[in-house]
């Protein structure tokens, strides 16, 4: 079974995707994969347990930092890379007997230098002029696009009107809050539709095409919520 059909099998699990057609399925399942591309890499010259140790390292960093930019990927990969190193050099000193050498113990300062440097440009320390609060709010809205990003299969759906598909993501500074007037309750409703069709400058067929119901519909909330609303307020 190849890592598509692996997938495809996945996606048919999901509640979201029980009307989706094979081939719906098959390009969800393909963008899918290529995202989750993005968290491997190759590592010239590593041993098949640091090669395991780097992978782990990498989606550690990427997952608890958030770090999406592609910019930031060589960056990342070159951190890891000399966290890798770092670990051999030290083991090897570990297992030395006698004063180690000046070059290894120059290697291992050179690499935490650059270890640091890299961790800083990354923004794997945080600010000291920036609240915990306002650290986690970053770091949290960060990880939300990575995760729609990297768990499209989850985060996509299909728009019952045009057809397309579409990548949900959530940005609070995209949306301004106000008051809504076209519910009461679990009912559609509006006062004032109703008191344009009390003045008859509309009528209920009118209102129920604007609010997209049946007449019926508007009959009923026009007797049974906006009259008796009036009547108790007369009184």
């Amino acid at each position: 079974m190849t890592q598509l059909d692996k997938k495809i099998n996945q996606l048919k699990k999901l509640i979201q995707y029980k009307n989706y057609s094979d081939a719906e399925l098959a390009d969800v399942a393909k963008a899918s994969l290529e995202r989750e591309k993005s968290f491997k890499t190759e590592w010239v010259g590593f041993k098949s347990e640091e090669t395991r140790k780097a992978n782990e390292l990498l989606r550690t960093y990427i997952e608890k930092y958030s770090i999406t930019k592609f910019s930031d990927r060589e960056d990342l990969k070159t951190l890891v890379e000399n966290e890798i190193l770092k670990q051999r050099i030290q083991k090897e000193l570990h297992d030395q007997k006698g004063i180690p050498p000046k070059y290894a113990i120059d290697s291992l300062n050179t690499l935490q230098n650059q270890i640091l440097n890299l961790k800083e440009k990354l923004g794997v320390f945080a600010g000291k002029d920036k609240s915990d609060f306002y650290i986690f709010w970053e770091r949290y809205k960060n990880k939300m696009q990575l995760y729609a990003e990297t768990h499209e299969a989850e985060c996509t759906f299909k728009c019952p009107s045009c057809g397309k598909y579409a990548l949900l993501l959530f940005k609070v500074d995209d949306y301004n809050t106000f008051n809504f007037n076209l519910l009461r309750g679990t009912f559609i409703y509006n006062k004032e539709l109703m008191e344009e069709i009390e003045k008859g400058t509309l009528t209920e067929t009118r209102v129920a095409k604007i609010l997209g119901c049946s007449v019926d519909y508007i009959t009923g909330c026009y007797n049974e919520i906006y009259l008796k609303d009036k009547s108790q307020d007369n009184r």
